[in-house]
């Protein structure tokens, strides 16, 4: 799978994946027949023009995933640091005993002086 990051002048660049990242209203009527790729999902608001281009792109079989899709898994994640005072993987971390042994267990050895 190639994934394309793209301004709104790479659009015409052939991949798997259309990312636009920055601006919305980039896919227009005159931009939908030049896409050369098979899904766009990116960040960027309003990545439509008009409504109407939804329709080209599902009869052009280019799979198109709205901003609010994309973006609600880094909402659900700042829920769950919010909700749970940190990720998932700190809290996993936080959990498990060190295997770096601490100075007072038994594996600390007598330096003498």
């Amino acid at each position: 799978m190639t994934v394309h990051f793209a301004g709104p002048l790479d659009r015409a660049r052939a991949g798997d994946l259309l990312v636009p990242t920055v601006l919305g209203g980039v896919l227009t009527e005159q931009i939908v027949p030049e896409l050369r790729c098979a899904a766009i999902a990116g960040p960027a608001n309003n990545q439509l023009a008009t409504p109407d281009v939804a329709d080209l792109l599902h009869r052009r079989g280019i799979v198109w995933v709205p901003d609010y899709v994309v973006n609600a898994g880094g909402v659900i994640n700042a829920i769950t640091m919010e909700l749970h005072h940190g990720t998932a993987l700190e809290r996993a971390s936080a959990s498990r005993p060190s295997r770096t042994p601490s100075p007072t267990s038994s594996t600390r050895r007598t330096v003498s002086r």
